[in-house]
């Protein structure tokens, strides 16, 4: 809105020049120095009056909303303008634009190579998964036919009634039928009805994967346990000698009597301090307690401890920590020997009851 403007009013001004007051003057010793001449006035006084002026100049600094609207006001924003040198100084980044290009150019061509070798994908997929079935299929028929012939030597052992029977299905039958001829002299041999096979287990036996632990159920409420091998020709075996635990003799009779010559006995050892008469010195023999599963007797084995066949023994030992082990062991009764309850151990057979391999193989 336009301001009003102040109508103009007439002043009265005096001319008269004034009249010239005294000037005292201040000295360093008090005294006053009185000056009369007056002060120097302009000889002429000029009036400045002001340019005849339209009502436009007549305007304040600030002007009025017409005013503003008689003129073209930028409607540019001011951010617009910022760096607008600056985007005139540079160049347009074209290098951006290519790399952009190029992303978009390799995006397609990959997008197609892929394309293309998924087509093959599927049916490649689905022959490998038929391999996978294959296989998978092979293996479950291997595992059925493996416990189907252990399952048919495991009834075919239970059932036997006699010898003959029993060495179609045993490990070794040549070397074990006369041990099983001698033994059934002193055992009857009876057959079991066979119900069921109850545990099947993988057993290694000195880096050999074919052995198995079997345990069967019989008639009578009873269990049976056997060690069977798988043999090349792809029949089981039971290890006959294990299962009776077999010895060449009465334990107990050999312990009284003990005859001259290399006996195998299956024994349970542990390390012992019984050094006397021949074997006294402890820094040359190592002293072991051996006794049998079915024996009363104990008798004391002795080993030199610097051989071969006694390092292995005692490290079989320390592996157990120094606990009781059962052990397949060759001993002897030397004819000058003067110990009571001492035999010589002369070999470690094996580290179980189970010849792995056949005695002199």
């Amino acid at each position: 809105m336009a301001r009003d403007f102040e109508k103009p009013v007439v002043r009265v001004v005096d001319e008269t020049p004034p009249t010239p007051q005294e000037v005292v003057r201040l000295t360093s010793d008090g005294g006053a120095v009185t000056r009369t001449v007056p002060l120097p006035v302009p000889s002429t006084m000029t009036r400045l009056e002001p340019a005849e002026r339209t009502t436009e100049d007549k305007r304040t600094h600030e002007p009025d909303y017409e005013a503003l609207a008689d003129n073209e006001v930028s409607q540019v924003p001011l951010e617009e303008t910022w760096d607008k040198e600056d985007r005139e100084s540079k160049p347009t980044p074209w290098g951006w634009f290519i790399l952009l290009g190029l992303t978009i150019a390799g995006g397609a061509v990959w997008s197609l190579a892929n394309l293309q070798s998924n087509k093959a994908t599927p049916e490649a997929a689905r022959s490998e998964d038929l391999k996978t079935l294959d296989q998978e299929v092979r293996e479950r028929q291997e595992a059925e036919a493996t416990v189907n012939r252990i399952t048919e030597s495991v009834r075919l052992y239970c059932e036997a009634d006699s010898i003959e029977k029993l060495e179609k299905v045993v490990r070794h039958p040549e070397r074990v039928r006369p041990l099983m001829e001698q033994w059934y002299q002193q055992h009857s041999l009876k057959a079991t009805r066979f119900l069921s096979l109850d545990v099947l287990q993988p057993v290694t036996l000195e880096n050999r994967g074919s052995f198995w632990m079997v345990s069967c159920a019989i008639e009578g409420n009873r269990k049976r346990s056997l060690l069977l091998e798988l043999g090349d020709e792809g029949m089981a075996r039971v290890d006959w000698e294990t299962e009776v635990c077999y010895q060449p003799m009465d334990w107990d009779e050999y312990a009284k009597t003990r005859p001259q010559g290399s006996v195998d006995f299956r024994v349970r050892i542990e390390p012992d301090q019984y050094f006397s008469h021949e074997f006294s010195d402890s820094r040359r023999w190592a002293c072991f307690r051996l006794r049998t599963l079915k024996g009363d007797q104990v008798l004391f084995g002795y080993i030199e401890r610097a051989s071969e066949e006694g390092q292995k023994l005692i490290g079989l030992l320390t592996q157990s920590g120094n606990k009781e082990i059962a052990a397949l062991l060759r001993i002897s009764t030397p004819t000058d020997l003067r110990s009571p309850k001492g035999v010589v151990i002369e070999k470690l057979m094996s580290p179980r009851w189970t010849y792995v391999e056949p005695p002199g193989t």
